[in-house]
């Protein structure tokens, strides 16, 4: 009952906050920043679960259509900043990370229904089916065997050691800090241990979307960006490896695509994962931006190598405060708060 009253103070402070006039106030105070929305996996259907569905992305557009929002490309987006522009009012963007075969399948039907160009950050030896992604090895490695088995990762991870009733979560979140190669011999020596052999090509629930799907859903004005070679950890590789993966990246999709975003995705994402070298390199390498994982507000004042996105809700009040200039007045009254001129002597 407490959380129910809780959530309902919560819907009528969003929707009391988002009327009319307070929104005409919002465009000329924070005209300078915008929204971008992060997804990845989605619901197929037909093997794959997830709790993004083509139903869910379609009520969340719809919505944000009713209430007047604005849906930006994100190399629009940029374009504005640069300039120092007023952007629209209620500027949103969307990204998709990744390159799953049900990203594409599901979420350019639905982003294309309300003329919304979401930007694809795929990782291209992915798409050209050279390798699986990494952690989904993992997952499948999980379904395949039994939980005894599993835990034998303990054996090779000296940070899990002795650890029983490991989760797919737990390999996964302690590989995540690993060099690219780190976690793929690590890999390799489960398989051994265990005598277990994987298909040398992601089986279809892993799977990639085609490059065909791709020049579809740009045809379709979604627009197709660089999220590296591998998908390696950015912060545990050699500036010669870092510049290798993206621009690696960036070659073979205008390779294939011609026209391609500006703006680079990085790996993971988290403040920890990438560093000074990999924006110095994504600066010099022409892109006019890149995009993280870390949860915050784009604006003219953002670090233009390091800009924040949303991971995108799944319910309708947190999209419209994460959305609206809600959020951007709640960061920067935490910013004046933590200010030193804030807290008393």
């Amino acid at each position: 009952m407490k959380q129910r009253t809780k959530q309902g103070v919560k819907n009528a402070l969003v929707n009391g906050l988002t009327f009319p006039v307070l929104d005409v106030f919002s465009r000329n105070y924070y005209r300078h920043n915008a929204s971008i929305f992060m997804l990845h996996r989605f619901d197929s259907g037909n093997g794959y679960q997830s709790e993004h569905t083509y139903e869910q992305l379609v009520q969340h557009l719809e919505c944000l259509r009713k209430k007047k929002f604005n849906f930006m490309s994100l190399d629009e987006l940029f374009g504005y900043l640069y300039a120092g522009k007023p952007l629209p009012g209620k500027t949103v963007c969307f990204t998709v990370d990744d390159g799953y075969f049900d990203q594409l399948e599901v979420s350019v039907p639905a982003f294309a229904k309300y003329d919304c160009s979401a930007t694809y950050f795929v990782v291209t030896d992915f798409i050209d089916r050279k390798i699986w992604m990494w952690d989904s090895k993992i997952h499948y490695i999980h379904s395949s065997v039994d939980q005894v088995t599993f835990d034998r990762f303990s054996e090779c991870i000296p940070s899990l050691s002795g650890r029983k009733n490991l989760s797919q979560r737990d390999v996964i979140f302690t590989l995540t800090d690993m060099p690219l190669s780190k976690i793929h011999a690590v890999i390799r020596t489960f398989l051994s241990l265990v005598n277990v052999n994987i298909p040398e090509l992601p089986v279809d629930d892993y799977r990639s979307c085609t490059w065909r799907d791709l020049e579809n859903a740009v045809k379709q004005n979604m627009m197709v960006g660089a999220h590296t070679l591998e998908h390696p950890l950015l912060s545990q590789e050699s500036e010669e490896e870092s510049r290798r993966q993206i621009l690696g990246s960036y070659d073979r999709l205008v390779e294939k695509l011609g026209l391609v975003s500006k703006v680079f995705c990085y790996p993971v994402g988290r403040t920890a994962d990438f560093g000074e070298k990999d924006c110095r390199i994504a600066r010099n390498s022409g892109f006019v931006g890149a995009v993280s994982a870390e949860p915050g507000v784009a604006s003219i004042d953002s670090n233009y190598y390091s800009v924040p996105r949303y991971a995108l809700p799944s319910d309708k009040m947190n999209l419209i405060q994460y959305a609206s200039w809600i959020e951007s007045a709640k960061e920067r009254f935490r910013g004046l708060r933590s200010h030193p001129m804030a807290s008393s002597e």
